[in-house]
């Protein structure tokens, strides 16, 4: 099934099914497949995100839209941590961007299962919202 997600959403279901996959909850063999099926078919788009999100980033790295600005601490050497921090004037702009780049949608092939599957599983919150995606429509 052809399900349209936004960047936005494809971030918080690859942390869930992250966390998922770290938690020692047992799952039925049929979702375990279709959930790691699901999570490479949303992987490529994932990728596009992150590359996208760099270029962003990148354009406001130089010093005509940003600074260095020194950290009160210090590292285990004794010197000050620096950043990058944006100038005022293009936060905006900065912010207009990533939010532009969020909204956008992608349609992904998404394995689905019953709920029938997951009807007698005991799972948390995180772990419903990385399975909840894959329930099929009847």
């Amino acid at each position: 099934m052809k399900r349209t997600f936004t960047n936005h959403e494809l971030i918080h279901l690859a942390e869930c099914i992250s966390r998922l996959s770290e938690s020692d909850t047992k799952l039925p063999c049929e979702l375990h497949w279709k959930l790691k099926l699901n999570k490479k078919s949303l992987s490529a788009p994932m990728s596009l995100y992150t590359e996208c999100e760099k270029e962003i980033m990148e354009s406001y790295a130089g010093d005509d839209k940003s600074r260095l600005v020194e950290d009160e601490a210090v590292d285990e050497n004794g010197a000050k941590n620096t950043r990058r921090v944006l100038k005022p004037e293009f936060l905006s702009e900065f912010q207009n961007q990533m939010i532009e780049l969020h909204s956008q949608k992608t349609e992904v092939e998404i394995q689905t299962i019953s709920y029938e599957l997951l009807k007698d599983l005991s799972l948390s919150s995180a772990e419903w919202d990385a399975v909840e995606f894959m329930i099929a429509e009847s």
